[in-house]
């Protein structure tokens, strides 16, 4: 499955010092956490107004304000969570976008194309999500400290899953975003004690675990609207990272054309067409979980006029 990261960015917070040491992991070490999910899970609400309201970053030059206008909210994926947990385990251990076993921290991930990871640790703070929100908003940074914000404002991020642990007295907050929604049914917030393999061997049960399914598209329109040309339309889906769509002057589709489109696009226009023949039409999906292809739709056709 190809894999697209995004920025991996991370910020420590607490009083009076400004760098953490991390500290080496040994095969099967175990972390004693606190979690505190439901004061994670009420981030949620905070980063979905902040993506609806439309804001700004700084461009990389820092003379500019870029707008970046209002996105649709982020889904709570509890598949994501259980990563967020581990990984707030994790950064206890070796604070750094790296697992405490040198690997990627998306190799915790049960499935992804775009992914993207912020962390904090704060001490003598509480467990207040608001106090982190706001840290990690940076509204007073310029573009090389507003990581954070960029990845809670992604376009391309459709999941989050969020994590608070208190380990050692200190809280370690983790966000975990992703293009894919794997699992939205909600599950009990886990807020007690749990002791979790922090060495970066562990991972999520994903025994229960699906990879988001893409139906076959469903072509909704098809007119030849003009002499040599013909317009179609099909249904939109979630989880979809491109559309392929042939058209053919054969129903087996002999020397068709073939068009790849951004999963953003649920039209298509064809012109210089041949005027008085039949074209047949199909389209499919591809999954941006698994990187496989729907089923073929149904096929349409229609003279061209």
């Amino acid at each position: 499955m190809k894999r697209i990261i995004s920025l991996l960015l991370s910020i420590v917070m607490l009083t009076g010092v400004l760098s953490v040491a991390g500290m080496s992991a040994s095969a099967g070490d175990t972390v004693s956490v606190q979690y505190c999910q439901s004061k994670a899970r009420e981030m949620l609400t905070m980063v979905n107004d902040f993506r609806t309201s439309g804001t700004w970053c700084w461009d990389k030059s820092n003379s500019k304000k870029v707008a970046y206008p209002a996105v649709k909210k982020l889904v709570y994926d509890y598949d994501l969570e259980k990563t967020a947990m581990l990984r707030a385990a994790e950064i206890s251990v070796q604070y750094d976008h790296i697992r405490p076993n040198g690997t990627s921290p998306f190799t915790a991930y049960s499935y992804y194309g775009t992914a993207g990871e912020n962390i904090a640790w704060t001490e003598g703070m509480g467990d207040d999500p608001q106090t982190v929100f706001e840290l990690w908003r940076e509204d007073n940074e310029m573009y090389e400290g507003q990581g954070h914000r960029r990845n809670m404002l992604g376009k391309d991020f459709g999941a989050i899953g969020i994590a608070c642990a208190y380990i050692n007295g200190r809280y370690y907050w983790v966000q975990e975003f992703r293009d894919v929604v794997v699992d939205a049914a909600q599950t009990p917030a886990v807020d007690g004690v749990v002791n979790v393999v922090a060495d970066g061997s562990g991972k999520i049960d994903t025994s229960n675990v699906k990879a988001p399914t893409v139906n076959a598209p469903k072509i909704t329109y098809i007119k030849s609207t003009a002499k040599g040309k013909l317009k179609f339309k099909w249904n939109s889906q979630a989880n979809v990272s491109k559309y392929q769509i042939q058209y053919s002057y054969s129903k087996s589709f002999k020397n068709a054309k073939t068009k790849n489109l951004s999963y953003k696009t649920g039209a298509l226009t064809v012109s210089k067409l041949k005027s008085k023949k039949k074209v047949y039409v199909r389209v499919r999906a591809k999954n941006k979980a698994t990187g496989k292809y729907s089923k073929w739709s149904k096929v349409k056709s229609v003279k061209i006029k």
